[in-house]
């Protein structure tokens, strides 16, 4: 799945007549490139949903002919459904019970996506999430076992701990138990059980604070 609903706030004045999903970089747009990193990584069957100028991503889709591959629209025009509305609404996509990408537009990487599903099957974690070392005021907080547990804000303090999980997953089965579509993010109910993937470059430093269940965690910036 492809996020390419958001209207692009930060990028104004160039998503003023566009989504941001077809701000190009070097001439080529966003939506066009994250296509092509999963065609090469193999994917064939790819959902895109739309909101802000949904007509424009419609229209390109149908002008290069989907790019020689199932691409379904997942339509949120009447309202803006976020990260866990919106992969509700497109849960109907994802039947055959096998795991999937989710993916932003707006994020360039040289990410192996082939590795990183294979890695996945291989942790037997309900959800893998790739994160990367940069500067940012948003932390993603790990327990000693690179378990996601945790989000603060490094500006104003604020912390957000985990819930039991039951929100953020990658697998049909669990899409299931979300409620109807509705505007929604996920926060933090990755839990316990989400495992983290490519852990190079990870900092070495632990932060300690009083949540019992916790004595240690790394902090991770998003």
């Amino acid at each position: 799945m492809l996020f390419a609903a958001g209207l692009g706030t930060r990028l104004r004045p160039l998503t003023d007549d566009r989504p941001k999903a077809l701000v190009e970089v070097n001439g080529t747009p966003l939506l066009e490139i994250a296509i092509h990193r999963l065609i090469v990584a193999g994917c064939r069957e790819i959902i895109v949903n739309v909101h802000h100028f949904a007509e424009q991503i419609i229209g390109f889709l149908k002008k290069n002919d989907h790019f020689g591959i199932r691409i379904a629209i997942s339509d949120e025009r009447e309202a803006l459904l976020e990260t866990g509305g919106g992969l509700k609404k497109a849960a109907w996509f994802f039947d055959d019970e096998k795991p999937f990408l989710v993916c932003n537009t707006d994020v360039l990487t040289n990410l192996d996506l082939q590795k990183f599903y294979q890695k996945h099957l291989e942790s037997g974690a309900l959800a893998t999430l790739a994160v990367r070392n940069r500067p940012s005021s948003r932390s993603f907080l790990f327990d000693e076992t690179m378990r996601l547990t945790g989000w603060q804000n490094t500006k104003t303090g604020e912390t957000r701990w985990s819930k039991p999980i039951h929100q953020f997953t990658n697998s049909p089965t669990c899409l299931q138990r979300h409620p109807r579509p509705q505007p929604r993010h996920f926060r933090l109910d990755a839990g316990r059980r989400a495992e983290i993937f490519h852990r190079r470059n990870l900092p070495s430093g632990r932060r300690h604070g009083n949540h019992p269940r916790l004595p240690a965690r790394r902090r991770f910036l998003v």
